[in-house]
């Protein structure tokens, strides 16, 4: 006997369900949203930092191409330098550009002066090709032009490159080619003074043709944010630029999405809070329906209850053409078991009514207490009027054979049972409600008359009695 429907239980869970997916497909929605704008601000961020870090890399390689040219210059206006004082114009050079790893000069294209000569002097002398030749071959047939270089990669000193910059002599309309100063640079220097320590990216340089070396972090190659191809004196370079590396431990801006993108935090928590409170609502309001529709002594239904539901079987009969039962149950002479024991014992009186009632019936029957000591029942699935006498014997045999507790002191009770049968599609509920009633007074009155009879016939035996032996 279910006091709240399974189809309105069915519909709560069925909107809790509903919410939840909804409320998961909107937030995950949102979610790849605010994660495709954070990703587009981080690869405008990115590609920022790469026009910035490519500006510092020519405006740096330029720096040194200026230098390279005043060396020249110097070489070319005064030839009688000795290599000592050779070597302290290299020194300041070096002191004013900590990029700068070594300096050589290379008259007639022949190297004759290396400075350091430890443990730079292997690289300058050991670059030849047919791309160097080119290069010089460019220098002579230009010289006109006041500050040029080029930037060759080194087999045998990872991390370093050569800037060759020509030597000219003469005004400049007249100006003859001499040779060229070569200066070694630590690219890998070049490339982290170009970013701040504190960016929030890594960066790594890679020459388009020589895959090898790697100038900066070799990891931003595998997840770059944005990649930028650049030119560095007519050679072809590849930046990359992803997220930075913290404390040799892979940390991407993503994967504590909960810091950098809130919305699957707040949404999560907003759609559980507001599924547990519609469900901690509709908790409370099935408790309430239910608590609205039973009787609180005994937990049956109530008169509210019963009232609803024959209304309903009325309805579905009618159309169904089915029929039921109605019966009226009322306890005889419950007041003087309250006069008697106390309103404590009737109300255990009508706890343990009310459980031999569910024994007596089947589960698809409703009982319910109308009030006092009153119960009403509906039977379904009743054939005839047989039927329902047989099953009304058994009811009112069960609750009377029944001892009852009182106290510790066990007892017998008398039912006064009264039915009607829904058979006519046009009986109405107040008809059903005065026949079953009418039935249960009729009942009643004739088992007190039946008692007045029985109390009658022993007092006139018992005056028989006496005036026989008055006679004797």
């Amino acid at each position: 006997m279910q006091l709240t429907s399974r189809l309105e239980k069915t519909l709560i869970s069925s909107v809790i369900i509903i919410v939840g997916i909804v409320g998961c497909y909107f937030v995950e929605n949102l979610y790849k949203f605010r994660q495709n704008q954070l990703l587009e601000l981080q690869i405008s961020n990115a590609e920022h930092k790469a026009s910035q870090i490519t500006n510092a890399l020519s405006l740096s390689l330029q720096k040194k191409i200026y230098a390279a040219y005043s060396l020249a210059n110097i070489i070319s206006s005064q030839q009688e330098l000795t290599d000592q004082q050779r070597q302290a114009v290299s020194q300041n050079l070096l002191n004013y550009d900590p990029q700068l790893m070594g300096v050589g000069i290379a008259l007639n294209d022949i190297i004759n002066f290396v400075y350091p000569t430890l443990p730079y002097s292997f690289a300058l002398g050991e670059e030849t090709s047919s791309e160097i030749q080119a290069q010089l071959d460019h220098f002579k047939e230009n010289p006109y032009s006041l500050a040029q270089g080029s930037i060759q990669a080194l087999n045998n000193a990872q991390d370093m490159y050569i800037l060759r910059s020509p030597i000219f002599s003469g005004d400049i309309n007249n100006r003859i080619y001499q040779g060229h100063i070569l200066l070694l640079v630590n690219l890998q220097k070049v490339l982290d003074e170009a970013q701040h320590k504190n960016s929030p990216y890594i960066i790594a340089l890679q020459h388009k043709q020589h895959t090898t070396p790697v100038f900066g972090n070799p990891d931003a190659l595998k997840k770059p944010l944005f990649i930028s191809d650049i030119k560095v004196n007519n050679q072809d370079w590849g930046l990359y630029v992803a997220d930075k590396i913290v404390a040799n431990k892979t940390h991407s801006i993503y994967d504590n999405w909960y810091l950098n993108n809130s919305v699957r935090w707040y949404g999560y928590s907003s759609l559980g809070m507001l599924l547990m409170l519609f469900s901690v609502i509709s908790i409370f309001y099935l408790h309430a329906k239910k608590r609205s529709m039973q009787d609180e002594l005994t937990g049956l239904p109530n008169r509210r209850y019963f009232i609803y539901t024959l209304k309903n079987l009325i309805n579905n009969a009618a159309h169904y053409q089915s029929s039921f039962a109605l019966l009226n149950i009322d306890l005889d002479d419950f007041k003087l078991i309250n006069d008697r024991y106390g309103h404590a014992s009737g109300d255990s009186i009508l706890q343990q009514v009310a459980q031999q009632l569910r024994n007596s019936v089947r589960s698809h029957d409703t009982i319910a207490r109308v009030g006092g000591d009153e119960f009403l029942i509906i039977v379904s699935r009743v054939k005839n009027r047989q039927q329902l006498v047989h099953l009304v014997q058994q009811i009112q045999s069960h609750l009377e054979q029944h001892q009852y507790d009182i106290q510790g002191t066990f007892l017998h009770i008398k039912v006064s049972i009264g039915y009607s049968l829904f058979q006519d599609p046009d009986t109405n509920i107040d008809q059903l409600l005065s026949e079953a009633d009418i039935s249960m007074y009729h009942n009643k009155s004739l088992k007190r008359h039946s008692q007045k009879f029985n109390d009658s016939a022993l007092s006139d035996d018992i005056i028989d009695k006496n005036h026989t032996n008055h006679t004797k």
